[in-house]
């Protein structure tokens, strides 16, 4: 376990993240979803993976961590957090690790995240971006808040399927946009 907290500790810089070794990129796409009851959180995994030996790592932002594959913590008090769900096991002889994260508002009320989630992260060519039901438009942004590429996509069977190839590896910024919310993400390309 002290691994899987080294790695976890490392991730921690990126906002979101997947850690990949060799056949782990189709593997794994780390992802959850979320209800807020006053101070209390419940987080359920909704991660795909084709992996064994599955461990979970559940990083609430205030201090606290656990390893169940469902998350419940309650919050001493109202504010933002970064909440972070790690999952890690093995594919076939590779070992494959990747982390989600959410910002989290806690104000006492209730509030969820709608199960949006996206991967695999960091991609190299296609990326799906799961629990939207209808046609969206996705904005993509780079580091200065340009706009880099914008499409309008429709959903099949509860994703967008979105291929920016021609953006160069790094670090972008989204947003999707419904009819019926609006949803931030961080996107990492990496180089093929």
């Amino acid at each position: 376990m002290a691994g899987l907290a080294a790695l976890t500790g490392a991730l921690l810089a990126l906002p979101c993240s997947v850690w990949a070794q060799n056949g782990c990129d189709s593997a794994l796409q780390v992802a959850f979803g979320y209800t807020v009851d006053g101070h209390s959180i419940l987080l359920t995994d909704q991660s795909i993976h084709q992996l064994t030996d599955v461990h979970y790592y559940w990083i609430y932002g205030d201090g606290i961590v656990d390893h169940l594959g469902t998350g419940t913590h309650t919050y001493a008090d109202t504010g933002t957090y970064q909440v972070c769900l790690s999952v890690s096991g093995v594919n076939g002889t590779d070992t494959c690790a990747g982390m989600h994260c959410e910002t989290v508002l806690i104000m006492g009320g209730t509030s969820s995240n709608n199960g949006f989630a996206l991967g695999p992260v960091p991609f190299s060519g296609v990326v799906y971006l799961y629990g939207v039901e209808s046609v969206a438009t996705v904005t993509l942004f780079d580091a200065e808040g340009s706009v880099v590429w914008q499409d309008t996509p429709t959903a099949e069977a509860g994703r967008l399927r979105i291929e920016p190839m021609h953006l160069a590896p790094g670090a972008y910024s989204g947003l999707l946009t419904t009819a019926a919310r609006e949803k931030r993400f961080r996107l990492v390309k990496a180089q093929r």
